[in-house]
């Protein structure tokens, strides 16, 4: 009898400790994977704050184009000026508004990457 209970507490023993291994290399694993994803999340740091630096930079230059096609504007709109002035403040008013479409070109590129890459790491994430 005694026997056959120790031979009993030996397997609930081994049983256990394989539990417990188990346990630590899935605790392991997700460790691994956790940190991999930590590493990954830095990583987009930078394009981040590139894409942050992107918006600001395009907000300027928006607004300084809007300056400056709203004084081509008036120019435009003015009686007292020549042919000549009213063509060149036309061509300004024109390069202004290309300005503003690259300007927005530019900023849809960032956005769009920017969501490509956060979309990745959310796959990345799952799998992890």
């Amino acid at each position: 009898m005694l026997y056959s209970i120790l031979i009993a507490a030996i397997l609930v023993i081994v049983c256990l400790s394989f539990i417990i291994r188990r346990q630590s290399k899935a605790a392991l694993e997700q460790s691994l994977k956790l940190k991999q994803a930590y590493k990954e999340l830095e990583q987009t740091k930078p394009m981040r704050d590139l894409g942050e630096s992107t918006a600001t930079i395009s907000h300027d230059i928006k607004n300084q184009m809007s300056i400056i096609s709203g004084y081509a504007t008036l120019l435009i709109r003015s009686k007292t000026i020549d042919d000549k002035t009213r063509q060149m403040a036309d061509n300004i008013l024109q390069a202004t508004v290309r300005i503003q479409e690259l300007n927005i070109s530019a900023l849809d590129a960032a956005r769009i990457k920017a969501k490509h890459e956060t979309e990745a790491f959310a796959a990345a994430e799952v799998k992890a």
